[in-house]
């Protein structure tokens, strides 16, 4: 396919009902979201019942890590994504493969920079993220193989925004399907059968990113579907597309980026403040990397749909059609906080259940569900944040996104952290978060209320005239 299909594909996204448009790009947005999520939990759970509690808290340690490549790796492709989004709106189709290409060879130089400093630097690395003597040669373990996979796991997550720009949502579905496919498979065979331990876990998630991630590139190389080619004589790097593209796409970046230095803060303080009346350290982080696995699953909807509407949003504001991003807008917040309601009522009702199911017993499984309730306790309120990020993101308002994005991590939780745990030890980090997102949702709200207004004056006055 060429230039006028890839102009002819973006155009439903200025003409087609908005409703059936958040449903055919947000539906797989979501589905690859949830399986994605279950990376992490099958990890986990396999983990968490044959290696024992300190296996699921040094997989719990070495995740900010990888959060950081993917960091920098959405960076790239949320900001290359959006900028092609808005030039197809803008009805400049002719830049595609120049903005894919130059994005695809960022992405390889900065992954390849920050896996070789996970490879020279682990021990410093770990213990920053909390890791105690008694996990360290577990997280070591772990952190050294999955490293393996850190590229394609960036390709999978973040090329895969590519893919759903270019009209095909459930091609990236399937990508991410694939690979959570063969990690459940391949989880038990190395845990268990094998007998690898926390090194089959490993062995298992590099394995399945590593088959999502050649997926994607297969589809901008070899699928006749894509309308865009990654091609060896395209693989340069354009300042202005650079420039442009990462401007976009910082939001997206802080968010990763602050989330994985606000949870490693998060980790280490939880060690530090541990008394004699608390549980340990290494308890306290296995609740938590409980907590976020099982709240990821329920809070990646929203993220699913503030991904999806972007590129809805974007066409649209290049075209001019503000009435329909502002409808996009409200739909799609609507739609994210009826989802998170669900899965908040299910948190609170079944934290138990769900916490057993890792094996926590006793009273690690008492404070394993105390912790995902208190982390989870104003999960309603967080699409606020997440789509008014995206949103503002896909108008090209950078700076508005990463207010909304800093707001919460960076500007509250961190702080929240330190204060509160200093007064009041474990339980006052725990409930830094529900501080955050209060602080985070109502920045995001006002901001989106006076844009949408903004619009609406736009729009009296192009009628107007």
């Amino acid at each position: 396919m060429g230039k006028d299909q890839t102009a002819q594909r973006a155009e439903s996204l200025g003409t087609e009902r908005i409703f059936k448009l958040i449903l055919q790009y947000a539906l797989p947005a979501i589905a690859m979201m949830l399986i994605s999520s279950l990376y992490n939990i099958v990890d986990k759970v396999f983990v968490g019942n044959f290696v024992g509690q300190i296996g699921i808290t040094a997989t719990t340690v070495a995740h900010p890590a990888m959060r950081f490549v993917d960091a920098f790796a959405m960076l790239v492709g949320a900001g290359g994504s959006t900028l092609l989004a808005l030039r197809l709106g803008e009805g400049k189709s002719e830049e595609a493969e120049d903005i894919l290409n130059n994005s695809f060879l960022l992405m390889l130089v900065l992954c390849a920079g920050l896996i070789l400093l996970g490879y020279l630097f682990p021990v410093p690395l770990l213990r920053a993220f909390g890791a105690e003597d008694a996990v360290m040669p577990y997280a070591l373990t772990y952190l050294r193989i999955v490293l393996c996979g850190a590229f394609f796991n960036a390709t999978a997550n973040s090329f895969g925004l590519f893919v759903r720009v270019d009209g095909s949502p459930k091609r990236m579905m399937l990508c991410s399907v694939t690979g959570c496919v063969l990690n459940i498979i391949l989880d038990p065979l190395a845990i268990y059968v094998l007998n690898w331990g926390i090194a089959g876990a490993a062995v298992a998630t590099a394995a399945s990113q590593i088959v999502s991630g050649l997926m994607v590139i297969h589809y901008f190389t070899l699928s006749k579907r894509s309308t865009m080619k990654l091609r060896l004589s395209k693989l340069r790097l354009h300042w202005a597309i650079t420039r442009k593209s990462t401007e976009l796409g910082f939001s997206s970046f802080l968010q990763q980026f602050t989330g994985s230095l606000s949870q490693s803060i998060l980790l280490s303080c939880l060690a530090i403040f541990a008394t004699a009346q608390t549980v340990s350290g290494a308890v306290a982080q296995a609740s938590v990397g409980i907590t976020i696995s099982i709240g990821l699953f329920f809070l990646l909807p929203a993220i699913g749909i503030a991904s999806a509407i972007q590129p809805i949003i974007g066409y649209n504001y290049g075209a001019g059609n503000y009435h329909r991003v502002v409808d996009t807008l409200k739909t799609a917040t609507a739609f994210a906080i009826a989802m998170l309601t669900v899965g908040w009522v299910l948190i609170l009702i079944f934290a138990e259940p769900l916490c057993r199911i890792f094996g926590s017993e006793g009273d690690d499984l008492r404070h394993a569900a105390y912790t995902m309730r208190v982390y989870n306790l104003l999960l309603p309120l967080v699409p606020f944040s997440n789509v008014g990020s995206g949103f503002f993101q896909s108008i090209g308002q950078p700076k508005k996104a990463i207010l909304i994005s800093l707001s919460r991590q960076v500007l509250c939780l961190i702080p929240m952290v330190l204060i509160l745990g200093s007064i009041f030890g474990q339980n006052g980090v725990l409930y830094s978060l529900p501080v955050a997102d209060v602080v985070s949702s109502s920045t995001a709200l006002g901001l989106m209320i006076h844009q949408c207004r903004h619009f609406r004056r736009a729009d009296s006055e192009t009628l107007r005239a």
